[in-house]
């Protein structure tokens, strides 16, 4: 069994970080770890879910835990096609259609019927779970959840980004209404979780890359901030 190395897990550090004061040491907080790496450093299979997350975080003292509760109907945002090089590897690697995709004009967004269902989009079920497991750990282990929608990368994905890029100046009313689309998603996500005894929530959008922003900070404040 490995060892926590001493570090006692406590919620209340994140927090105190999160406020801008300083807590007794750094907080032990990493939103994702490769299940490779978990896999290489416990030197077994990690399961998905909350006994993944037991099995790892837990073994090293971080502050917290958190689930990824799904989507009760699973969207369809994307077209993919398969990468080949990934029959070398046995990885199946998929590549998204990044130049056109489901949504094109007004015409494929009205006949577009594959969002979640915004009354009832997530399955809560593993996240309760976790908040009863997390009260019989020693110390203060926090509960979170990772919000399954990302504003920016669903219409991303449902455009291809080509055909967004473009669509941002020839038809930004077209994206404006996708972006609200899926942010009522994103809302009733939200107004689920945090009826729950959890501690956080947040979500990971990919919204830039190590040079920038894929659109500007302009557009970004006009359509999603």
């Amino acid at each position: 069994m490995l060892k926590n190395n001493g570090f006692s897990p406590d919620f209340e550090r994140v927090k105190t970080a999160l406020e801008f004061k300083e807590p007794d040491r750094v907080p032990n907080f990493e939103s994702f770890v490769s299940r490779k790496v978990r896999e290489s450093i416990l030197g077994k299979d990690i399961p998905d879910g909350l006994a993944g997350e037991l099995s790892y975080r837990v073994q090293f003292g971080y502050d917290f835990i958190y689930m990824v509760p799904p989507y009760k109907k699973q969207p369809v945002y994307s077209r993919t096609r398969h990468d080949p090089q990934s029959d070398q590897t046995g990885e199946n690697r998929q590549w998204i259609d990044q130049h056109s995709n489901m949504i094109a004009d007004w015409d494929s967004f009205r006949s577009y019927k594959d969002y979640p269902d915004p009354v009832c989009p997530l399955d809560l079920t593993e996240l309760k779970q976790a908040v009863e497991t997390a009260g019989k750990l020693p110390g203060y282990v926090g509960v979170g959840a990772l919000l399954p929608s990302c504003p920016y990368t669903e219409i991303n994905l449902l455009m291809g980004y080509e055909n967004f890029s473009m669509a941002l100046y020839e038809d930004p009313e077209l994206c404006r209404a996708i972006i609200d689309k899926c942010g009522k998603v994103g809302v009733a996500g939200i107004e689920q979780l945090v009826a729950l005894d959890i501690d956080f929530i947040f979500f990971g959008d990919d919204m830039a890359y190590t040079g920038g922003m894929f659109i500007s900070p302009q557009f970004m404040r006009e359509f999603f901030f």
